[in-house]
């Protein structure tokens, strides 16, 4: 996430519930359902709204699906933070 700051040149927040699993999870995010991976990482846009939520991770050593997921995220958050600020 830092990097992606850095390279987008904004600051942006995040937040780290914890490991957690099943019903912790559940209580760590009461308003989700089905957080079932870990790390499961939720982008909310400018006006507060959950605009996607992705369960899992694919490292460098699965080769293309972490090239196509690392250009996944990185486009769909500049286009995030590319949108106006909320009225």
């Amino acid at each position: 996430m830092a990097e992606l700051c850095f390279v987008a040149g904004v600051a942006a927040a995040g937040v780290a519930v914890g490991v957690v699993a099943g019903v912790e999870a559940a209580k760590a995010l009461p308003q989700l359902t089905g957080v079932f991976a870990f790390p499961t990482t939720i982008w909310v846009d400018r006006a507060g709204v959950v605009r996607r939520i992705h369960a899992g991770f694919s490292g460098p050593a699965t080769g293309t699906h972490y090239t196509d997921l690392t250009r996944e995220f990185t486009d769909f958050t500049l286009e995030l933070l590319a949108a106006p600020a909320a009225q």
